[in-house]
């Protein structure tokens, strides 16, 4: 580990540590690698359209010794065009051990000329509000929220998270089986995510041409407006809720800059985060999956420590 990446993984965890003092999770936690099925219950194929689509559905898990857990949203990646609910399954498992309940989103993917932005962030801003609103038949708390998403699912967990709706623009789904707005989240977590498309500096040719095609656009640089609207980090704002944000440093995939541009808004914004850079990995882990990669241990206890903080377990 390089002392840069010393420095940011003891700044994570004395982030961690002070905001989170009261919670049992630290460096030291037990993460299951194996969660036994009486431990949960999971409902699958929820719409949360009026017409069902298999893009507008998501997946419940529910622990079973929890009455009404909070819930925590996770949003896949995949270039906006790519991935399913079934990527987090594991990792939604693993967490409802920690007394969350887990809804893995699936959102429109694009392809071609159908389904470009917004589509895919009104579709998770829908899916947040359809489970407020029956929170109590599916038996979660309706008032407690966060939001975890990777590399794509990053962008749109950071929308969320930030309550970006540009003059109504993220609440256009057709059919939406809910009333907008969503619940507010408590919490984002965005690894590898990307969170500024308006900035040449920050972004690589392959993020150059997945955001263009997603924005429906032939050239960011004459389209820097739409771009920025689409960037989490135009909506960073004193008062935004708490952030965990991590990549692995041999992340090729999303530059770097992503992260960190990240990490100085919030700053500052004067907005709690913490930032893990993890040695020895790429892009698109789970973070939890401590069998395949132990030098997960520190920042999936760390990232289990920051949404049971938000959320206000302290069992």
């Amino acid at each position: 580990m390089t002392k840069r990446n010393m420095r940011r993984a003891a700044q994570g965890c004395l982030a961690a540590a002070a905001l989170l003092a009261a919670s049992p999770a630290g460096a030291d936690c037990t993460i299951p690698t194996h969660v036994k099925e009486k431990l949960y219950t999971k409902t699958l194929n929820l719409y949360y359209t009026t017409q069902p689509n298999a893009q507008q559905s998501l997946n419940l898990y529910v622990p079973t010794k929890v009455a009404n857990p909070p819930v925590l949203i996770t949003i896949h990646g995949g270039a906006f065009e790519h991935g399913d609910d079934i990527t987090s399954k594991q990792f939604a498992i693993q967490m409802t051990t920690f007394g969350i309940a887990v809804a893995t989103v699936n959102y429109r993917l694009f392809k071609g000329q159908t389904n470009v932005y917004p589509a895919g962030i009104s579709d998770v801003r829908c899916a947040a509000s359809w489970l407020a609103a029956n929170a109590a038949t599916l038996g979660i708390d309706g008032t407690r929220f966060a939001v975890y998403g990777g590399s794509a699912g990053g962008n749109f967990s950071g929308l969320l998270g930030l309550a970006a709706d540009p003059n109504g623009k993220f609440d256009g789904t057709p059919n939406c089986a809910a009333s907008y707005p969503p619940p507010p989240m408590l919490g984002v977590a965005d690894y590898f995510g990307l969170n500024e498309i308006q900035n040449p500096a920050a972004m690589n040719r392959y993020q150059t041409k997945v955001s263009e095609r997603y924005l429906d656009v032939p050239n960011l640089k004459h389209n820097e407006a739409l771009a920025a609207e689409a960037s989490p980090i135009t909506y960073v704002t004193p008062g935004a809720v708490p952030f965990f944000i991590a990549r692995g440093t041999l992340d090729d995939t999303m530059p770097e800059q992503q992260a960190t541009d990240m990490v100085a808004a919030l700053q500052a914004a004067g907005v709690t985060e913490q930032y893990w850079d993890i040695p020895g990995l790429g892009h698109g882990f789970q973070p939890l999956d401590i069998e395949r990669y132990p030098q997960l241990q520190d920042s999936g206890c760390a990232l289990i420590a920051f949404y049971q903080g938000v959320f206000g377990i302290s069992q």
